[in-house]
């Protein structure tokens, strides 16, 4: 898979996940807000699936977590709970 091609999934991701807290402050109520904040995920998490074909689930993961957290995760643990892979090589060694 081409980078371009991870960079419009990943557009993809941020407009569904934009969209979700969109229906957070729009005018829909209730039942019809969740509907749509589930469908948003829903569709988030096909496309992340999408992503994990061509570049890895653990990669796939991290690009999902850098857009719900807004940017860039450094390589330390993250509130997402991901830890690249060399964070986890190295806690494991000191123990």
């Amino acid at each position: 898979m081409r980078k371009s091609d991870v960079a419009q999934l990943r557009a993809q991701i941020e407009a569904e996940h934009l969209a979700g807290q969109q229906a957070l402050s729009g005018i829909a109520a209730g039942t019809a807000r969740h509907q749509v904040i589930a469908a948003r995920l829903e569709r988030m998490q096909a496309i992340t699936d999408s992503l994990a074909q061509h570049i890895g689930k653990r990669e796939a993961m991290h690009v999902w977590c850098e857009v719900l957290e807004g940017g860039p995760l450094p390589s330390a643990p993250s509130t997402c709970g991901h830890m690249d892979e060399s964070a986890s090589e190295q806690s494991e060694k000191k123990e």
